[in-house]
């Protein structure tokens, strides 16, 4: 995965060669080429299980990406929902904020206690750099006590969702693909722009 995001050029084309080494420097790659890509992206999405490793996969593309939030997103989906250039949730979908946390065995130890701290600030980071949250308050609904009958945190409507910033806009499917279809829009123009000047 990582070797196909190394050949990613300046300009968002995602290739198995770099650019100087297609026939004749030509831009862009054959047909096959692209669909294997895409195909090793999409089985690295699905097989892969470090949420937080595909939501720094998405955030680092060039290409538009846009990001939908339906139904539930669980802590782990909130970085994977903000990861896109634009996020949309759908008005009943929930989005739970809590902190980090394992089951199973956990060695009582400060480094224990710091590696978990560590990774929640990785992860709140990330978040509020990828959204128009502010870190802080993050913090505060993943300490909330009174709203989540076994456990601290917060669950959030898509409404309070986007009041909050955490995600761009209320919307569906719809709204998604269309944004995403003027994001591809808005890149080709400007990609002819700069190779007309």
């Amino acid at each position: 995965m990582e070797d196909m995001l190394t050949v990613q050029s300046p300009d968002g084309e995602i290739s198995c060669t770099p650019r100087a080494s297609q026939p004749n420097g030509t831009h862009g790659s054959d047909l096959w080429e692209r669909k294997y890509v895409l195909l090793g992206m999409q089985y690295f999405l699905e097989v892969c299980p470090d949420e937080a490793l595909k939501a720094e996969m998405i955030a680092s593309m060039k290409k538009p990406t846009v990001t939908l939030v339906l139904g539930g997103s669980h802590s782990i989906g909130v970085p994977l929902a903000v990861a896109g250039k634009k996020s949309f949730i759908v008005p009943s979908a929930t989005m739970t904020i809590h902190p980090v946390r394992i089951s199973g065995t956990v060695i009582g130890a400060p480094q224990t206690y710091r590696y978990f701290h560590d990774m929640q600030e990785r992860i709140l980071t990330f978040v509020a750099n990828h959204s128009h949250a502010d870190k802080e308050t993050l913090r505060s609904l993943m300490m909330k006590p009174d709203e989540i009958a076994n456990d601290i945190g917060s669950i959030l409507d898509g409404e309070e969702a986007v009041r909050l910033g955490l995600i761009d806009e209320v919307g569906g499917l719809d709204k998604a693909l269309g944004c995403l279809k003027g994001m591809i829009r808005d890149g080709m123009q400007n990609a002819k722009c700069k190779m007309q000047n």
